[in-house]
């Protein structure tokens, strides 16, 4: 006699797909074409003006660097959290997800540390604007290539 189990756990994984659809349909209509480059220039504004025009001895005068700064990086986590509640996607790797999609995500960090060799011979200032260049634009890109995934999963279910 057979047993509700198959019905069940069929029911469970057409709820699960029917949830992953909705989630791509909300991050593929809700990624407005400025979002990306945003996150990239607050993270460049934020890493520029902390590391490099806050603190003693900027060229700044350190205050106005770190106040700065600092409402750049409020803003891009804002941003983010409204960005991803509303959409119900983060840019960090889901479990299961292996290959380049799961290390995409992280190149905006790899461009970032790599951008701070050029403090060793130019100072901390060169250093500061090169990370927060480079990882703002990486993080553009890789943003703008998740959003395009998205509208293209949406588009292939929907």
């Amino acid at each position: 006699m057979p047993t509700s189990e198959p019905l069940a756990s069929d029911g469970a994984a057409a709820a699960l797909q029917a949830a992953e659809r909705a989630r791509t349909a909300a991050a593929a209509s809700a990624a407005p074409v400025w979002l990306a480059p945003a996150q990239g220039a607050l993270f460049a504004g934020a890493t520029i003006l902390l590391f490099g025009f806050g603190g003693p001895g900027s060229p700044a005068g350190g205050l106005w660097g770190n106040l700065a700064g600092a409402a750049a990086a409020v803003a891009l986590v804002v941003l983010n959290v409204r960005e991803t509640r509303r959409t119900g996607i983060s840019l960090w790797p889901a479990p299961g997800r292996t290959g380049s999609h799961a290390l995409l995500p992280l190149l905006p960090l790899a461009v970032y540390a790599l951008g701070w060799l050029a403090a060793v011979p130019a100072g901390r200032v060169a250093g500061a604007v090169v990370s927060g260049l480079a990882g703002g634009l990486a993080l553009a890109v890789v943003a703008l290539l998740h959003n395009a995934a998205a509208k293209a999963r949406h588009r292939q279910h929907g």
